[in-house]
């Protein structure tokens, strides 16, 4: 009896089985027809009773096979058990890069007069998407909205591996005379070969002893000029940590500049030295870094006012002197009924931080980097 029972047990689990997966038959797991696989493809062929011919690229493998280089595979299985016969083949492949960077066609501009428009460039067997802003761009659309704007590339490979980047750009409507690029150029590179300014937000630290006019005064050219600048000039009294980007101003007696590194004359004659500003530190990835200003706080205080503001103009990067213009902030010598920038400082200051003005230019790339704003 216990004989006729085993024998019951085995016999229907054998049934079981060719019923499920007949001797000829297999199952392919592990990979599917067409597919693309960043990580290692584990291969198993699950078979009936017979074993099959599997090739792997031509190669006979087992039923299990790790694959774990990159490449393209062909697999081929073929079963036959009398009469019946299994053929499958399929194609994939292992592929763990991803795809390279997305960059424009064309090196995009720090800003585009009125319009702009971009094409990526593809790299076979990727897909590209982009997004202005949080919104789907399709390439080769013009972009007319003025201000600023951040594109965002991604790239995608059939492995699912993707790629991104983004470029940030300006539609700058705002035109000049070629009169305002002329003044400008010849203001400028009188004194420097090259262009110099600050490149993101910047802390105006105060040191010694200012009076309350002249605090004032400084907080007002600040607030001014966020409105001009791309970026803001921060004030502050206490130094709380050391910013990315500064400028310090010292109010001092002018016979102690010496003691903060200047080596000129204060007196020369009939002329008397009663600010200074210096730039301390700076690099072309970075811009200007720090610049020093030394304000004389024995000097009058109509006198003094209007030096803070001219020496600020210094410290941003307009360090010439409109020599015959009497009515600017930047004249050389200080004139009490002078108090703030004339239409021409203002202007001066706009072209020098373009977003097309980028530092280490030259007189002649600067007049090219300007030619679509130029209006006759």
């Amino acid at each position: 009896m216990k004989k006729y029972i085993l024998l019951v047990v085995i016999f229907s689990f054998g049934i079981g089985s060719l019923y499920f997966l007949e001797p000829h038959e297999f199952v392919v797991k592990g990979v599917k027809d067409g597919d693309v696989y960043a990580e290692d493809v584990n291969l198993h062929v699950e078979t009936g009773l017979i074993q099959p011919s599997i090739t792997l690229n031509g190669k006979e493998i087992h039923t299990k096979k790790t694959i774990n280089q990159n490449g393209s595979y062909t697999l081929k299985v073929k079963s036959r058990f009398l009469w019946k016969e299994k053929r499958e083949s399929m194609t994939f492949k292992r592929d763990d890069e991803p795809p390279l960077k997305p960059v424009l066609l064309e090196e995009p501009k720090n800003a585009y007069f009125q319009s702009a428009s971009f094409q990526v460039k593809e790299e076979p067997g990727v897909k590209y998407k982009a997004t202005l802003g949080k919104d789907p761009y399709l390439f080769g659309d013009e972009i007319t909205t003025e201000g600023k704007h951040t594109l965002y590339l991604v790239a995608e490979k059939d492995n699912g591996l993707v790629a991104k980047n983004d470029y940030t750009f300006k539609i700058d409507n705002r035109t000049y005379s070629q009169q305002e690029v002329d003044t400008f150029s010849d203001f400028y590179f009188k004194n420097s070969p090259e262009i110099w300014k600050y490149k993101s937000d910047t802390v105006v630290f105060v040191h010694g002893n200012p009076k309350p006019e002249d605090v004032s005064r400084l907080k007002s050219d600040i607030q001014n000029l966020n409105n001009l600048l791309p970026f803001n000039l921060k004030y502050e009294e206490k130094i709380t940590g050391l910013p990315d980007r500064r400028i310090d101003v010292h109010f001092m007696p002018t016979y102690e500049f010496n003691q903060m590194g200047f080596d000129g004359k204060i007196i020369d004659g009939n002329r008397k030295i009663i600010g200074v500003a210096v730039i301390d530190e700076a690099y072309r990835s970075f811009g200007i870094k720090a610049s020093t200003i030394l304000i004389g706080t024995e000097t009058d205080q109509q006198e003094r006012l209007p030096t803070i503001t001219h020496e600020l103009m210094h410290a941003l990067g307009l360090h010439s002197h409109f020599e015959t213009d009497r009515s600017s902030i930047l004249y050389p010598d200080v004139n009490s009924n002078v108090q703030t920038w004339n239409e021409k400082d203002l202007k001066t200051l706009e072209i020098l931080y373009h977003p097309n003005v980028t530092i280490g230019m030259e007189k002649e790339e600067f007049l090219n980097s300007l030619k679509d704003w130029v209006t006759n």
